[in-house]
């Protein structure tokens, strides 16, 4: 997944956790047990989705991006 974006309308209705747990059981059966994101620093609610769902902070991740080319990455390893 590149982009995460739920209308404003729609804000807090818990669609972006519906979407990463969706992701995460695809993944899953396909055997993936390790799941990595990153999002902008400002992106907060990303942040928050993830670390809901048990992501954890691993660090800052440094992208080819003229707009902002700073982001934190997570990671979830799953048994």
């Amino acid at each position: 997944m590149h982009r995460l974006a739920v209308l404003p309308s729609h804000n807090g209705q818990g669609f972006g956790k519906y979407l990463f747990s969706n992701l995460l059981t695809v993944g899953y059966l396909q055997g993936v047990r390790n799941f990595r994101y990153d999002t902008h620093y400002k992106s907060i609610p990303v942040q928050k989705i993830g670390q809901d769902i048990g992501f954890i902070k691993r660090g800052t991740i440094y992208i080819d991006d003229k707009i902002d080319n700073k982001h934190m990455g997570f990671e979830l390893n799953l048994k």
